[in-house]
């Protein structure tokens, strides 16, 4: 190479890149130069044979707009003028359950989304309000429907074996009670547990009642034990009440009970004795079936219910068929529930017994006198049962004769200007009666057989007592009927409540009362 017809400022610089040319290969040895040189050659000729054919470029390109806009040639120094439309809506994101792109998208910007059709078969069922009962025997009669509902609401084997399944359960979850020889768990059975009589207003009104029993002397210390980690008594407060250490103990219970795979669905702690309502699923191979349950501690009114009902079993059988039926129409007509202002099963339980003591022509109940709180609900109904039994058949009307005179006597022959209800002593006779339901409800005396100071009907409101009096004055209209024209007087004495429009708007909660549920 020569630099002849150069400059000397263009040949020194010509000199300085050679020599730094030169200077970057002379490091690497000659296989090096090689290769770099093949890769270079090979780098080349893939890009010379694997580039594409550009398309050539046309003068005119289509309006994005529509393909009725006029074209305009891209050479043109001014575009042609397009006429003004306005932007179709679009949709900013698809619905979660359709994808925007994909090999078989078909979503569209401007194609508002829609939910997809799906089948009678594919589509889910739901939760349907109860519905009044279909009898299989329909057609044959008050007595064999009423036979027929008795097979529903009377309490099988399985039930009481569901009890002491639970029971059992109920103290592998609370190992700090073996400590305490006085305390126990003990499941009330106070319905049947399956079937349609489980189903209605199962969770509002529960067919089982767990009870936690001690001495009140030692429930605070029972709160303390659950509370410590390791189970050991510490210092309580002199201060703390009764009330305060029966709750403390609901409360302490309960994340146990949802952790062993039990369903919280609400508490009630206003009233003389707290509680909370759980349910069971069939998971834990307790039932077959989910069985709700109401949780006490330290109460007595589900063990006087409870013995009540095995009292009027070994006196009279039809007495605690009576007490049943009178509680499925009550739970089916939504007029049981405390928590609304309503007189609870348990008053509803003496208002049977009441009748089967002064509404009937035998009486088949005898005055229950000299009853006390009990602990062990099975001991004193053997006791009572045995001191109480009076000699005689009584009247020999069937279990639907004495369900239809039920009503009658509520209706039309009890005395509502002096509403009392004492089933340990003989009513007191009055100058007159009063069925009106118009008339000013007075206060609704309910006496507990166990305690005469206390009000079964305490917690009935005012309103709550008119509704139980149209209740049964309905009750009373529909069985002096032989058949009405939407079917069985059964099925339709059944039928379940439901509130007039009026009734449910103002009745409905607000927005806020669904923050703090605790479900």
């Amino acid at each position: 190479m020569t630099f002849q017809g150069l400059d000397a400022k263009n040949s020194r610089t010509m000199a300085i890149a050679v020599v730094a040319v030169l200077c970057s290969f002379l490091p690497f040895e000659t296989s090096h130069l090689f290769f770099m040189f093949a890769g270079a050659v090979g780098y080349i000729v893939t890009e010379l044979l694997g580039s594409p054919p550009q398309e050539p470029k046309t003068a005119t390109k289509a309006s994005p707009r529509g393909a009725n806009d006029v074209p305009y040639r891209s050479s043109d120094p001014t575009p042609a003028p397009q006429p003004l439309r306005s932007r179709p809506p679009r949709c900013i994101a698809p619905h979660p359950g359709q994808q925007r792109g994909g090999k078989n998208a078909t979503y569209s910007s401007t194609t508002p989304w829609r939910a997809p059709q799906q089948s009678a078969e594919t589509r889910k069922a739901e939760v349907l309000p109860p519905a009044a009962p279909i009898f299989k025997c329909a057609g044959a009669g008050w007595d064999a429907e009423v036979a027929e509902l008795l097979k529903d609401v009377v309490p099988s084997a399985a039930c009481y074996k569901c009890a002491a399944d639970l029971e059992k359960f109920v103290r592998r979850l609370l190992p700090e009670l073996r400590a305490d020889p006085d305390a126990s768990v003990v499941a009330l059975v106070t319905g049947n547990l399956s079937g349609a009589s489980a189903r209605s207003y199962g969770i509002a009104v529960p067919d089982i009642n767990l009870c936690l029993q001690t001495r009140p002397e030692v429930l605070g210390s029972m709160a303390t034990k659950l509370r410590s980690p390791a189970g050991r008594a510490e210092a309580m407060d002199d201060a703390q009440d009764f009330e305060k250490s029966q709750k403390a103990v609901l409360r302490l219970c309960l994340p146990r009970f949802t952790n062993a795979g039990m369903k919280f669905k609400r508490t009630a702690f206003v009233g003389a004795e707290p509680k909370a309502t759980l349910a069971v699923p069939s998971t834990l191979r307790i039932h077959q079936e989910s069985v709700p349950l109401d949780f006490y501690v330290q109460s007595v009114t589900p063990q006087r219910y409870s013995s009540l009902l095995d009292v009027c079993k070994s006196i009279e059988p039809r007495a605690a068929e009576l007490a049943l039926l009178v509680k499925r129409w009550a739970k089916d007509r939504a007029i049981c529930m405390s928590s609304k202002g309503h007189l609870p099963v348990y008053g509803w339980a003496l208002l049977s017994i009441y009748y089967l003591q002064n509404g009937v022509r035998k009486p088949l109940l005898p005055l229950l006198t000299g009853l006390e709180t009990p602990m062990d609900s099975k001991q004193v109904a053997e006791r009572l049962a045995s001191a109480l039994r009076v000699p005689g058949s009584g009247d020999e009307a069937s279990i639907g004769d004495i369900f239809k005179g039920f009503f009658r006597f509520f209706a039309e022959d009890f005395d509502w200007c002096r509403p009392r209800i004492s089933v340990q002593c003989a009513p007191v006779a009055t100058s007159g009666t009063s069925s009106s339901i118009s008339a000013t409800v007075p206060a609704f005396l309910v006496q507990d057989p166990f305690d005469e100071a206390s009000n079964v009907a305490t917690c009935l409101s005012a309103e709550g007592l008119v509704r139980l009096r149209e209740e049964l004055q309905r009750a009373h209209d529909l069985c002096s009927t032989e058949r009405t024209s939407e079917g069985s007087v059964l099925s339709r004495l059944l039928e379940p409540w439901a509130p007039t429009e009026a009734v449910a708007v103002a009745t409905l909660p607000s927005v806020a009362a669904f923050d703090d549920e605790s479900q």
